[in-house]
């Protein structure tokens, strides 16, 4: 009885895990509300949050992150258009796999929400965002040095080649985030 008893509290403390897991993940809005915030250290939760909140009409006005690792959003939506959004958490620890990522989400129509380019834990983070009226495509380009001379040349460099400068951050280089309107 005893082993049957205990094997019941594990099956019950797990289900109740997962569920309370589940629950956490889910948004919950009112139908008024018009901001939202999201909190979150997984990558994964903060992907599945933005999902909802995306398919509810709300889009990323502006990010921070904490130093225990959380990233922290700010969303807002517009109730009288509906309009609904695909929201994409881009984070990486690598530059080139980071330009890599956000150069394929803008092949696919999504663009940098330029006040969401931070520096978690040395990882670069971005939520990019589409809508399905709105065609234009973007291109990004990542600057990095730790050299201020470098990437002053390279800004130049780029803006001659008509990327404009949507954000910057700090990990051990100074990174800049750099879009233009792609052309094709």
């Amino acid at each position: 009885m005893n082993r049957l008893m205990a094997t019941l509290l594990v099956l019950s403390a797990t289900l109740f895990s997962c569920f309370g897991l589940a629950w956490a993940q889910n948004v919950k809005v009112d139908a008024q509300q018009t901001q939202l915030l999201l909190a979150a250290s997984s990558t994964d939760t903060l992907q599945k949050e933005l999902d909802q909140a995306g398919a509810l009409g709300f889009r990323p006005i502006m990010g921070t992150t904490r130093g225990n690792g959380e990233i922290v959003l700010l969303l807002e939506r517009d109730r009288k258009t509906g309009e609904k959004f695909q929201l994409r958490l881009i984070a990486t620890n690598a530059t080139g796999t980071f330009q890599k990522e956000i150069s394929d989400a803008a092949l696919q129509g999504f663009r940098a929400s330029p006040r969401t380019f931070l520096n978690k834990s040395n990882e670069i983070v971005v939520v990019m965002e589409r809508a399905a009226n709105r065609p234009q495509r973007y291109e990004y380009k990542i600057l990095g040095t730790n050299q201020t001379s470098t990437l002053e040349s390279e800004w130049v460099v780029a803006t001659s080649q008509a990327y404009k400068a949507a954000a910057v951050i700090t990990r051990t280089e100074v990174m800049l985030l750099m879009e233009r309107e792609a052309t094709k």
